[in-house]
């Protein structure tokens, strides 16, 4: 099922997701629209590390059990070519201009933590370097 131009429905799944309930999938939708505007300002490809994911895969990997990921409103992304630290600084632009909505923003050594819950947060969670 394709959510935009660009993303389709599977590329937010983990295995063993066989449905997804009503809700998560209208909160999915507007997070996708929000990649869409940035995929179109980057004009790269953005790959989905992880999406939506159940109560069950999300205690399975240590997620927060407050995670944006279980409402289906995060994603975990990267871009070929771009560093995480440069995709963020896009995001931000694009937050602080009003085309993409207000959220996380978390950073992380390859990808970016992006996620639509309508507040502003920030974090850094890159391992430093020493």
């Amino acid at each position: 099922m394709r959510l935009t131009e660009n993303f389709g429905l599977n590329e937010f799944l983990h295995d063993g997701v066989d449905c997804v309930p009503v809700t998560v999938l209208s909160n999915m939708q507007l997070l996708v629209n929000n990649l869409q505007i940035l995929r179109e300002e980057i004009e790269k490809p953005i790959h989905i590390n992880s999406g939506y994911r159940t109560k069950d895969h999300n205690e399975k990997i240590g997620g927060s059990s407050a995670s944006q990921h279980l409402l289906g409103k995060a994603a975990d992304i990267w871009v070929p070519g771009v560093t995480a630290v440069e995709l963020e600084s896009i995001i931000e632009r694009l937050i602080r201009s009003a085309q993409m909505k207000q959220g996380g923003l978390g950073l992380y050594d390859n990808f970016v933590h992006y996620d639509i819950r309508g507040y502003r947060a920030r974090w850094d969670y890159r391992k430093k370097a020493g």
